[in-house]
């Protein structure tokens, strides 16, 4: 009997209220030659039992049970009796019966209504509507056949449940691992976003930059001098644009360009050509760097002016204006020169540091010594 069906209704209040007809000897439900249409014994019902049949009946908690499984109850737990649950013949009359007996209470009370719930009805049961030895072995042998297919399929899905499980695991992990590689991702594409964002900057930059526009005439309209310029400059430029060849483990060594004209031009970046600095003249060379430097301080040259008269016509023979500026900046360091106080034009040199450099070099001079 199913749990739920014990837990809602009060078997025990109403235990003593269903009877067998004891006239019916109950041996008859063993005996094999009795036929199947003849009554084997009466039961009888109170009409109060009757009436909390149909009151529990119209409970939704209990719609899914019929009235044959609520009188098995009472004849298994009294009687060792049960009826068969597929009996319509009983279901309908119990049905029909306490229908009947709940339209009796209606309008009565008091004596009337306890005399009237404790009359009996009597409702006959037949051998065919008994469950027998042999019946209840099949029933138990289907049982245990469904019981047998139960367990295959529960340890079924019981693996599958383990399978599911630990796929789980491993999709979980793997989701852990992505969000991790996500969250990475997403620390990568913020530096990329900077970077790039200051690439644009400095690309906006340069594009607003003219330097290496010509915005003069071509190099066929220009005179010796200034195609000479423009040679230097486009020198330049080119190896500033061409650096990315060294990654590559080539090196430059020449770019030759046709004017409007035709005529051919060769700019070499010989090794023998290209810029030095002042340090890494000879001594011959650096003297005459420094002769030229003597001659525009005494005669105040300024560096602009040295610088346009080397590109003239034979000014490629002199020393480049970057080296004498160099020559300058060297001379320069050896001695901290600073202007006097005052209108008065003039240079002044810091007596204490002179001093503590010339005790410094002739320390040094005697402990070679």
């Amino acid at each position: 009997m199913s749990d739920v069906l014990k837990k809602n209704y009060d078997f025990k209040r109403y235990n003593r209220d269903v009877v067998v007809d004891n006239n019916h000897c109950l041996q008859y439900v063993k005996k094999q030659c009795i036929s199947s249409e003849e009554i084997i014994f009466t039961l009888h019902i109170t009409n109060e039992v009757l009436k909390s049949w149909e009151d529990f009946k119209g409970k939704g908690i209990s719609l899914n049970f019929s009235f044959v499984e609520i009188l098995n109850y009472f004849l298994a737990e009294k009687y060792a009796i049960l009826v068969k649950k597929d009996c319509k013949r009983i279901e309908e009359g119990l049905r029909k019966l306490c229908s009947k007996v709940k339209s009796g209470f209606k309008g009565k009370s008091g004596l009337h209504y306890l005399n009237f719930a404790s009359q009996s009805r009597s409702f006959a049961i037949r051998a065919g509507e008994i469950l027998r030895a042999s019946d209840l072995e099949i029933e138990l042998c289907k049982l245990n056949t469904a019981k047998v297919a139960l367990e295959k399929e529960n340890a079924a899905l019981q693996k599958r449940c383990d399978d599911l499980y630990s796929s789980l695991v491993q999709e979980e992990e793997l989701r852990r691992k992505i969000n991790d590689s996500l969250e990475d991702a997403k620390v990568d594409l913020q530096k990329l976003e900077k970077e790039n964002a200051n690439l644009c900057k400095y690309f906006d930059k340069i594009s607003e930059l003219e330097g290496f526009k010509n915005c003069g005439k071509p190099f066929s309209e220009v005179k010796g001098r200034q195609q000479r310029r423009k040679i230097r400059e486009l020198k330049t430029y080119v190896e500033q644009a061409l650096w990315f060849a060294e990654t590559f483990g080539l090196k430059l060594s020449s770019v030759k360009f046709n004017d409007d004209e035709g005529v051919s031009h060769t700019i070499d970046y010989t090794i023998e050509d290209r810029k030095k600095g002042y340090k890494d003249l000879s001594e011959e060379e650096k003297e005459k760097v420094q002769q030229v430097l003597y001659i525009t301080d005494s005669f105040c040259i300024g560096e602009a002016a040295y610088h346009e008269f080397t590109m003239t016509e034979g000014g490629e023979k002199l020393p480049r204006s970057y080296l004498v500026k160099q020559c300058k900046n060297d001379l320069n360091s050896l001695c901290h020169i600073t202007r006097t106080p005052g209108v008065a034009e003039g240079a002044q040199m810091n007596l204490e540091s002179e001093l503590r450099n010339t005790i410094k070099q002739q320390a040094s001079f005697y402990y070679y010594l």
